[in-house]
């Protein structure tokens, strides 16, 4: 397991800092379903839209 800043898991620094901000819409493009993209969607529920790293236009 990967652990970085004295204890504090990678999840919890991709998850804290969005669920700060409290985006009134979230858009992620993945194409992988792990633990974090659950996290993610029992947060922001309705107002999470995942979408298919494809679909991203960059």
């Amino acid at each position: 397991m990967l652990v970085f800043e004295e204890g504090v898991l990678p999840a919890e620094m991709i998850i804290s800092p969005i669920a700060s901000v409290a985006p009134k819409r979230l858009y992620v493009y993945t194409d992988c379903d792990d633990g974090v993209i659950q996290t993610l969607r029992n947060i922001f529920q309705e107002r999470i839209n995942l979408r298919s790293f494809t679909q991203w236009e960059f």
